[in-house]
């Protein structure tokens, strides 16, 4: 393998990296998005005022990106 090889396949690397990292964080972004919804509609319906009622949204959103981050893991 010479220079020309190795440059070459660093890039593919790189492109790889970044595509993969663009999917994780809109992912990411929209999983936030739908946390957010489910507070709000929370708030609406069941008029969460309670401490414990954040943190169960907090954990929920938590566990809902991991496993969204184990799917697109297998994925790719």
């Amino acid at each position: 393998m010479n220079r020309k090889d190795i440059k070459d396949i660093l890039i593919k690397l790189l492109v790889i990296h970044a595509c993969v990292t663009f999917v994780f964080a809109i992912t990411f972004l929209m999983c936030n998005v739908e946390a957010a919804i489910i507070l709000k509609s929370l708030s609406i319906f069941t008029k969460c005022k309670y401490f414990y009622d954040n943190i169960y949204i907090i954990f929920y959103n938590i566990f809902y990106c991991i496993k969204l981050y184990f799917i697109n893991f297998f994925v790719f």
